[in-house]
């Protein structure tokens, strides 16, 4: 078989390692799991109530800084 078929890898770097909305680490199988198609993430469990990262609003960086803004969050 001839011809490239490959999808080139992407390379991780810093930003892809680090939540957008508040800058906390965040493991690369969290942004797969819940980033966008660009493997951005605007929204962690540091900033975000687990509710809001499970619904997916940590894909989108309107509702991240929203729901930074309204949610409480509980000490640990």
């Amino acid at each position: 078989m001839t011809g490239s078929n490959q999808v080139p890898q992407r390379e991780v770097g810093y930003s892809d390692r680090r939540c957008r909305n508040c800058g906390s680490f965040i493991t690369p199988d969290f942004t797969r799991v819940f980033g966008n198609n660009d493997d951005q993430v605007f929204g962690c469990f540091s900033c975000l109530s687990a509710t809001a990262v499970k619904n997916g609003e940590a894909r989108t960086e309107r509702s991240a800084r929203r729901s930074s803004k309204t949610s409480e969050q509980i000490p640990r």
